[in-house]
């Protein structure tokens, strides 16, 4: 699915909307992460839970890096990280690593996402708990 549907996506958009294959891949990594956290935190799963947690970590692993495509490092690792609560938001977020530029848009600066690392680190300064 990654290196044969989802990698040619991700060249095309590199060159055709001059979007760098870090931010593309980090937005793939952000929907994937809340996929995961999501359906493993329903009840019904029971023993599916466990499965789905054990794929998720496997996914993640550097050695599965040609999964995604000719790369030596796994495109998702990198962008997983703790979820660190931001004041500002009230919230535990997982802040992005590169900014997706939304902000640009017209009108982009309402559309800014929740976990920009623009604003977050910002307001992480004021109160990380």
């Amino acid at each position: 699915m990654f290196r044969d549907h989802l990698f040619p996506l991700i060249e095309t958009a590199k060159t055709a909307g001059k979007v760098t294959d870090l931010i593309t891949w980090e937005n793939v990594a952000i929907y994937l992460f809340w996929v995961y956290e999501v359906l493993t935190h329903q009840e019904e799963l029971g023993h599916a839970r466990e499965r789905m947690e054990e794929d998720f970590r496997w996914l993640l692993k550097e050695r599965n890096a040609a999964l995604f495509g000719p790369y030596q490092k796994n495109p998702l690792a990198r962008y997983h990280s703790e979820k660190q609560f931001v004041a500002a938001q009230d919230s535990m977020l997982r802040v992005r690593k590169t900014c997706c530029y939304s902000y640009k848009l017209r009108d982009g600066e309402a559309l800014r996402c929740s976990t920009c690392p623009q604003t977050c680190n910002v307001k992480q300064r004021k109160g990380v708990r």
